[in-house]
């Protein structure tokens, strides 16, 4: 059964910077623009003769910091769902009102683009800086790099970098004439094709360069000669629909809670079940709660017994997050409560009991 992309491995990768730098001198020729000073006002490599300008800008920062920030912000307004656990934000944006769900996407994108935006303005300055005493060049690209954030999907770095090359000046030109294409590389993203864990190679393309033949084939054959260096890597373009997701980081040790959690990211088996059939396994996992908890219980129940309801505890926390199911519909009804308890096979005796402690809840 298809339970959906869940990719992990132990330890990051290799830093990618140093690995693409290398990509430049050994397959495209590259020779270092650096090496001759002003590194803030030229790009990096001119590789083929000087047909290929690249500069190279790493994401080595996490934006977890500033995405918190307009959470935090954000959970002080009315209308933040009440939940347990923690849920994603696209959980969140399915409980408040469209209009505030489409503010809160666009801050986020807004926070998490900022670094994105500060690199492609300087990337412009510098490659406006070095054609205008270089007529060779047919190509102007922007290599962003990835260094190991999830954060920083392979989607939204398109669509923050697709907005931004589109965006003009106070004159109505463009404002970064200068930048043909953005290449954008990350290892903390993959895909599985043909059971193969596969890296995306995401190019998004400038305006002008659809007019340049020659700009486009030297791109392409840039594009092919990485995925040939870099081995598990393929083409991915903002009109694929091809899906990558954050690999999951295994730590050297884990807690039993985390363990859990692992196991159910590994194999979500209620992930096709029903609401009710998940709000159901709730109500009975709260029932069997009570009697581990209680000081005085009529029965103590087996350490086994006792693992697994806590075990299926975390497994439906994260379920409930991945749906979006808050803590209002997980508030306990009495018909809820009474079908909780009938599957209870403890005993008679036991029934009786649960239901008198609950008879609190109409």
């Amino acid at each position: 059964m298809d339970f959906g992309e869940h990719i992990e491995r132990n330890g990051g990768p290799d830093p990618l910077t140093p690995r693409f730098i290398k990509f430049l001198e050994e397959r495209m020729s590259g020779i270092s623009l650096d090496m001759d000073g002003d590194k803030e006002k030229r790009p990096d490599y001119a590789c083929l003769n000087g047909a290929i300008v690249v500069e190279i800008k790493t994401l080595e920062t996490s934006p977890s910091g500033r995405l918190s920030n307009v959470i935090e912000l954000w959970r002080t307004k009315g209308n933040w769902p009440r939940f347990y656990g923690k849920w994603p934000v696209s959980s969140v944006v399915k409980k408040i009102p469209a209009e505030q769900g489409e503010e809160l996407n666009r801050t986020l994108g807004d926070r998490l683009g900022r670094a994105v935006v500060y690199h492609l303005k300087r990337a412009q300055e510098q490659i406006f800086n070095y054609e205008k005493s270089n007529s060779e060049i047919r190509l102007r690209l922007v290599a962003m790099l990835n260094e190991d954030f999830p954060e920083y999907d392979p989607h939204i770095i398109t669509y923050i970098v697709k907005k931004e090359l589109r965006r003009k000046g106070e004159d109505g030109n463009l404002k970064y004439h200068n930048i043909d294409a953005v290449l954008y590389l990350t290892e903390r993203h993959a895909t599985n094709v043909n059971g193969q864990v596969t890296f995306p190679i995401t190019v998004i393309h400038g305006p002008g360069i659809g007019e340049a033949a020659e700009a486009h084939k030297l791109l392409e054959s840039l594009i092919n000669q990485w995925a040939d260096f870099s081995s598990g890597c393929q083409p991915f373009t903002a009109d694929r629909n091809q899906m990558f997701a954050p690999i999951k980081e295994i730590p050297a040790t884990l807690t039993r809670q985390k363990m859990w959690e692992l196991e159910y990211n590994r194999r979500p088996y209620m992930r096709r079940w029903s609401d009710h059939d998940v709000i159901a396994l709730w109500d009975f996992t709260v029932v069997l709660t009570l009697i581990l908890v209680h000081k005085e219980p009529p029965i103590k129940l087996p350490q086994k017994l006792m693992l697994q309801v806590m075990e299926r505890t975390t497994h439906l926390l994260q379920e409930s997050a991945s749906r979006g199911i808050g803590a209002d519909q997980l508030k306990p009804t009495k018909p809820r409560v009474n079908a909780a308890i009938s599957k209870v096979t403890l005993g008679p005796s036991i029934q009786k009991w649960l239901k008198k402690q609950l008879k609190h809840i109409h």
